[in-house]
């Protein structure tokens, strides 16, 4: 196949809408996908199990194949992998069989972020921050999108996703691939057990927080009496002030020190967290201001903290391919645990689980950051 060099990015980011709509459609789905498979509300968290499964086999073998292949076959691949899991999900009926589409999704979609965001680094070298966090921005896209079109026809949403995702996906096979470029800094010291334990820890509770509420949210607003279309405006509105949060960080002309960014987003994560919880016996204005707030708050935590790794240690398609198999560790448990407690203790639990988990994502960020250490240059 003949290739053109060119600039990827725009693959990259339009793909990643489809990325961010594929791993968030799973919570405005669940209402239809529990009443098709006739399961109650804590056996259909397998699905959510199912799909972080795949995602961490993914995310490990896409980073083992990034190292050793071109990288552009392998997002190719992923995409691939990714829409035949969607394309499926309106045929299936049964709980294990929408449980198996969903661990294909979750492998196409994590292998795929793997190779987006090491491709991305490699591309921009180091000027990586403002690439990875366009890149993730347009993965809220892709959330705000996921509850509207759910709430139009979830089959449809999964067909449209699946042929827009194997599409462009396959389009990067036309363009030359980036190779790795690891630049050597200053202020990079050298990677060991507990940095790489402290931030995989990290990325897991971050996603926990991220998907694990934003999933039970529609639900959520369903059980607390709110119609479909609030309950889906509700998810949504955490979607919208998440992308917007990116927005603000990724379009600044002064970029702020990435661990800055990343603490001041953990202290808003927290604000909102507990207005969740004060609000939680209903579904009145301090649910959708802690909403609000917690999108806000979970926005550039990801993007940022890849930043300030990248800046602190050296870091490969390996490192990366840990990261995300970690934070798809954290949507492994988080959403099983939360749909368990919603069935056993009520809706409320999924505000407490916000708080619990924001104020664990704060204590791990702060024992990370103190083993980093103190950088030589304001930059870090």
């Amino acid at each position: 196949m003949h290739r053109r060099s060119g600039d990827p990015r725009h693959l990259y980011w339009t793909v990643f809408v489809f990325s961010g709509a594929a791993l968030t459609l799973i919570g405005p789905a669940l209402t239809e996908l529990r009443d098709r498979t006739g399961t109650d509300i804590g056996d259909i968290g397998v699905l959510f199990v199912a799909q972080s499964l795949g995602g961490v086999v993914g995310s490990l073998v896409a980073g083992h194949l990034l190292d050793r292949f071109d990288g552009h076959r392998v997002y190719a691949a992923a995409a691939i992998s990714m829409a035949l899991g969607q394309a499926s999900v309106p045929f299936l009926d049964s709980i294990r069989q929408l449980a198996v589409a969903f661990a294909v999704i979750g492998f196409g979609a994590l292998a795929l972020s793997t190779a987006s965001n090491s491709l991305i680094m490699w591309w921009r070298g180091a000027d990586v921050g403002r690439g990875l966090n366009l890149l993730h921005l347009w993965f809220g896209v892709g959330a705000i999108i996921a509850p509207l079109l759910a709430l139009i026809a979830v089959d449809v949403a999964f067909l449209l996703s699946a042929a827009a995702v194997g599409l462009i996906g396959s389009a990067t096979l036309m363009i030359d691939s980036p190779r790795p470029v690891h630049l050597k800094r200053d202020d990079q010291m050298t990677t060991t057990a507990p940095v790489i334990l402290l931030a995989a820890v990290f990325f897991a509770f971050y996603v926990a927080f991220e998907l694990g509420y934003s999933g039970w949210l529609h639900t959520y607003g369903i059980e607390r009496g709110l119609p479909p279309a609030a309950a889906s405006w509700l998810n949504s509105s955490f979607w919208i002030a998440f992308t917007l949060g990116r927005a603000a960080v990724a379009f600044r002309r002064v970029m702020p020190a990435p661990k800055v960014v990343v603490a001041a987003s953990l202290a808003v994560a927290l604000g909102g967290s507990s207005l969740l919880v004060a609000g939680s016996a209903g579904a009145g204005p301090l649910i959708w201001v802690g909403t609000i707030l917690a999108g806000l708050g979970a926005a550039a935590q990801f993007p940022m903290m890849m930043t300030y790794l990248d800046r602190r240690i050296v870091t490969t398609g390996r490192f990366t391919s840990i990261m995300l198999a970690a934070a798809a560790g954290g949507n492994l448990a988080a959403p099983w645990l939360i749909g368990r407690a919603i069935d056993s203790w009520g809706p409320m639990s999924l505000m407490w689980a916000a708080l619990i988990i924001a104020s664990a994502l704060s204590l791990v960020f702060a024992a990370l950051n103190r083993l980093l250490g103190a950088p030589t240059t304001g930059l870090v």
